[in-house]
C-alpha cells in the first residue's frame, strides 16, 4: 500500500474508532453525488463527477467530517483532466455559546494535469460560527498547515508553511433551494506572493426528500503553478444528489 493509501486508511480508521467510543445521540448527514456529461458532433467530449459527503454532529459538542471527490474528463478520447482530493476533519465547540470551534484536519488531493501526483496538508486551527440555522449558515476560518507536494515529473518536492483562511456561506433562497459558497485562502507563509485559492459555489435545488439536483461552479487558482500549467482552472458540473 502506498502512502496515499496509508494516510486515507488511517484517517478512516480514527474516524471509526472516535464515533464507537461516542455514545451521545448524534445527527448523521450522508449524501453521495454522480455526475456525467457527454457530447458528441464534431468534439467528442465527456465528463464525470462523482462525490461522498458525511458528517457526523454532535451539536454544540463535536463533529466530524469525510469529503471524497473524483472528476474525469476527456476529449475525442484524449483523457485532458484527472483529479481526486478527499479529507477527514474532526472539531469540537467551546466557549459559552459554544459557537467557536478548534478543528484538526487531513487533506490528500491528485491532479494529473497540474502535475500534481499528490498534495498532502495536515492542519489545525479555530472556527467561528456567526449564523448556525437552517435558513443561513456563515462562518470564517483561520488554520496553519504544512504543505507537501510530490510533483508527476522531476520537479523536485515542495514543502512548505501555509497559512489557511476559509469563508462559508450556506442560504435558503427561493422556497427549499440553498445556494452555497465555500472558499479558502492558501498562501505560503514566508512567501505572500506563492498562494492558491479555492472557491466552490453550488446552487442546491430539492426534487425529493432525499435526491436534490446540484450545479457547481469550482475555481482553483495557483498563483505559481508547476511547469506550463495555467493559473486558473474552472469547472461547472451538474450532479445529482442522494442523501442517506
Amino acid at each position: 500500500m502506498n502512502r496515499i493509501g496509508k494516510t486515507l486508511l488511517f484517517v478512516i480508521l480514527f474516524f471509526c474508532i472516535a464515533a464507537e467510543a461516542m455514545s451521545e445521540e448524534v445527527v448523521w448527514d450522508r449524501k453521495v453525488s454522480l455526475g456525467y456529461n457527454r457530447s458528441s458532433g464534431n468534439t467528442d467530449s465527456s465528463e464525470l463527477n462523482t462525490s461522498l459527503f458525511i458528517n457526523r454532529n454532535r451539536m454544540h459538542v463535536d463533529e466530524m467530517t469525510l469529503k471524497g471527490n473524483v472528476y474525469y474528463a476527456s476529449s475525442d478520447k484524449k483523457m485532458d483532466a484527472q483529479k481526486w482530493d478527499g479529507s477527514g476533519r474532526y472539531a469540537f465547540s467551546f466557549g459559552r455559546e459554544k459557537k467557536w470551534y478548534n478543528f484538526y484536519k487531513m487533506a490528500v488531493d491528485h491532479d494529473r494535469f497540474a502535475n500534481i501526483d499528490y498534495r498532502l496538508l495536515p492542519s489545525t486551527g479555530l472556527g467561528y460560527w456567526f449564523h448556525d440555522t437552517d435558513s443561513l449558515k456563515l462562518m470564517m476560518e483561520a488554520a496553519g498547515g504544512y504543505e507537501h507536494t510530490e510533483y508527476r515529473d522531476a520537479t523536485d518536492e515542495s514543502k512548505e508553511t501555509v497559512f489557511i483562511s476559509r469563508g462559508f456561506l450556506e442560504k435558503t433562497i427561493f422556497e427549499n433551494a440553498k445556494l452555497t459558497q465555500d472558499v479558502f485562502y492558501y498562501p505560503v507563509i514566508d512567501d505572500f506572493s506563492d498562494y492558491r485559492v479555492h472557491s466552490e459555489t453550488v446552487l442546491t435545488n430539492p426534487v425529493s426528500d432525499k435526491l436534490s439536483l446540484n450545479v457547481s461552479f469550482i475555481d482553483d487558482y495557483d498563483s505559481k503553478p508547476s511547469g506550463d500549467t495555467k493559473k486558473n482552472d474552472v469547472r461547472i458540473i451538474t450532479s445529482l444528489t442522494y442523501s442517506f
